[in-house]
């Protein structure tokens, strides 16, 4: 705005009387650009209707909204409109391409990587001299060229090789257990296309509560074997499979997966651990223990996570709590490698 009260913007000088209010503000900033307009482009501009910079009468004021819907039909006119217009997702998507869809993910071998990090961590949380030994021999990672200076280990420094094992194997488990619910999930009903089941839940609040309700809901026995058996091995009906297996077999290895199932989901939605370790490392991971009298009542010690957490109190209000969760790691190990073991079978069918 200048010193005698006028709008500047482009080529034209636009009035704002004091009494006008944002609406008649952004009319008269349109009718500048279209003012500008003729001065820059004679032959553009002068086909635009031009409007009055006098104020607005009583019943020009009524009809605000009209001349709003006005401004926005001019400007989607003009510059095409604001907002693309929707499409589906699925729009342009063939069946033809699910076959190849589904070689090039499974291709990859998604259960490999977790094989992997299962390695890792096991030889740094058993064989950690051999790690040291390799690294003080000097590794060489295309132009990178590491080696661990020959000094000994202090205790110190073998106290954080034990935080980070604890530390990482918690984060591998509910790593691990968030793949083998996704890809369940993903095969449940045997789509077409499992890849672009698991690519379609982009939030994670959804994924929890289609955990929540699938795995924790009221579903029953029944129910969930026929889920189950569907994915696992391929069919709800024993009896289309050969050789059929005994109906006890075939009813207790169900009720065995989906427990397994069951404790994976429980994991992963118990995950104020897990965002803890993985939004800036805000934990304190090594050894705690309490007791209540001589421990003969209650007695917790060993490898354990202190970290904060959210938690109500008697009267439902949420209160910061200081958290202490103790851990083992061989068993978190195991579980992640069963996690991994038990892909549903459906992978190898349509990998091969």
């Amino acid at each position: 705005m200048t010193s005698d009260g006028l709008w500047w913007r482009g080529e034209a000088h636009v009035s704002c009387p004091a009494a006008w209010g944002p609406t008649h503000l952004q009319d008269s900033l349109v009718t500048a650009r279209s003012r500008a307009t003729c001065h820059m482009f004679p032959a553009i501009g002068h086909r635009r209707t031009r409007r009055s910079f006098e104020r607005p009468s009583r019943r020009n004021r009524a009809q605000r909204p009209e001349l709003e819907l006005e401004r926005r039909e001019r400007r989607t006119h003009e510059y095409g409109p604001s907002v693309p217009s929707k499409r589906p997702r699925d729009a342009l998507l063939v069946p033809d391409q699910f076959p190849s869809l589904n070689s090039a993910f499974y291709a990859t071998r998604p259960w490999e990587y977790f094989r992997r990090r299962e390695h890792a961590l096991i030889v740094a949380a058993g064989a950690r001299g051999k790690l040291l030994e390799a690294a003080q021999e000097g590794i060489r990672v295309g132009r990178l060229e590491y080696t661990l200076s020959g000094e000994d280990e202090t205790e110190e420094q073998d106290d954080d090789w034990d935080r980070f094992v604890l530390a990482e194997s918690q984060v591998l488990l509910h790593h691990a257990s968030e793949t083998l619910l996704r890809l369940y999930l993903a095969h449940e009903g045997l789509p077409p296309c499992p890849w672009l089941e698991v690519a379609r839940v982009r939030s994670p609040q959804r994924f929890k509560d289609d955990v929540k309700r699938r795995f924790l809901g009221d579903l029953s026995d029944k129910a969930r074997r026929r889920r189950v058996t569907e994915v696992f091995f391929g069919t709800r009906d024993r009896k289309a499979l050969e050789p059929t297996p005994p109906e006890e077999e075939w009813i207790e290895g169900a009720d065995n997966l989906e427990r397994f199932l069951c404790r994976f989901a429980s994991d992963f939605l118990d995950a104020d651990l897990y965002n803890a370790l993985k939004h800036g490392l805000a934990v304190m991971p090594g050894e705690a223990m309490v007791k209540v009298g001589d421990g003969d009542l209650l007695k917790a010690e060993g490898p354990s996570i202190e970290y904060l957490s959210v938690r109500p109190d008697s009267l439902g209000r949420e209160r910061w709590n200081r958290s202490t969760r103790w851990l083992k790691v061989d068993t978190a190990i195991t579980f992640a490698c069963l996690a991994r073991s038990v892909p549903p079978p459906v992978h190898r069918t349509l990998l091969w």
